[in-house]
């Protein structure tokens, strides 16, 4: 069986149209490449705007691939939360002027509602799954010809300022473990959030487009760096997962900066377990004109899970 991963299309943001444009055919070259089944790793939206993953939803329809045997998908923290350049420009102000304590919480955004729609829009995928936690989608085992996809929601719950962070439920863990202990064909773990430290993100990309008065505010708070990016418990997620001894863990989240794209790769062992970062597909934070697209072509037999990269440029899906 061959899998193709992507994740971070940040659909909806700084020049849209392209953004989607280049997706869509990004899409269009995974599945014509001959691949059987889809993992969406999150952040498939920029701004916490649902109403921008629905051209993708349609054209996935349209090439047959919005099915449960066709298509895996878990949110990401832009799924849930509008953290974004476009959200921060043109609610920020509006909230500071409101109310200065929500700017810094902002604990009354609807996060859990976009959740449930993130849910709603994407149920179909998870027709024939039979064991979920509690009343959730989230987490749950996907078995496949051949191989068997557990996905966990690792998005925040816990205010604005923190919506970047992962969430991890130990009890979420234990579920997950039960359910593949007795699967013996390969298992795939399909997260949005990163399984290794890797500090605060650097947020200027995102203060340069506030309007100016924000921008003077954020600046003298120093906040720079504020956007944690980790688990908040990181060695929790490193027991469960060499504890359910997963063949390969897909995951997203950080992006690829500069021009050289190619050259850096999120590919590291967490004990046994191979562990396989993908924050590319939408070629975020690089030159729109020379972004570096990719994904990643996972092929499964028996025994055994391969995972490679591949790359296309940005003119190309143009």
């Amino acid at each position: 069986m061959r899998l193709a991963h992507l994740s971070d299309l940040h659909l909806g943001g700084a020049n849209s149209p392209r953004q989607l444009r280049r997706v869509l055919n990004l899409i269009d070259r995974v599945i014509d490449d001959g691949v059987d089944h889809l993992l969406l790793g999150g952040d498939l939206v920029d701004a916490g705007d649902l109403d921008d993953v629905l051209p993708l939803v349609r054209h996935l329809k349209r090439r047959r691939f919005f099915s449960a045997d066709r298509l895996s998908v878990v949110p990401g923290n832009h799924d849930v939360w509008p953290f974004s350049e476009r959200d921060l420009g043109r609610r920020g102000l509006s909230a500071l002027l409101r109310d200065g304590k929500k700017l810094l919480t902002l604990g009354d955004w609807p996060a859990q509602e976009t959740y449930e729609r993130f849910v709603q829009i994407f149920r179909p995928t998870f027709d024939g799954v039979d064991r979920f936690y509690e009343d959730d989608v989230f987490p749950c085992v996907k078995r496949l010809d051949g191989i068997a996809v557990a996905m966990l929601d690792t998005t925040s719950d816990a205010g604005y300022l923190r919506s970047a962070q992962g969430r991890f439920d130990t009890r979420e863990g234990r579920f997950v473990t039960d359910e593949v202990a007795t699967i013996r064909e390969p298992k795939i773990l399909l997260m949005h959030h990163v399984p290794w430290r890797i500090g605060r993100g650097n947020l200027e990309h995102v203060l340069e487009s506030l309007p100016w008065p924000l921008r003077k505010i954020v600046g003298t708070l120093g906040v720079e760096g504020i956007a944690d990016l980790d688990f908040v418990n990181l060695a929790a997620v490193k027991r469960f997962i060499q504890h359910a001894r997963f063949d390969a863990v897909l995951y997203g989240h950080v992006h690829l900066d500069g021009e050289n794209a190619r050259s850096r790769t999120f590919t590291r062992r967490l004990g046994r377990v191979p562990t396989y970062g993908m924050g590319r597909s939408g070629g975020v934070h690089q030159r729109p004109s020379r972004a570096i697209h990719a994904w990643h072509q996972v092929e499964v037999s028996r025994r055994r899970v391969r995972v490679k990269t591949q790359y296309v440029s940005a003119r190309e899906l143009d």
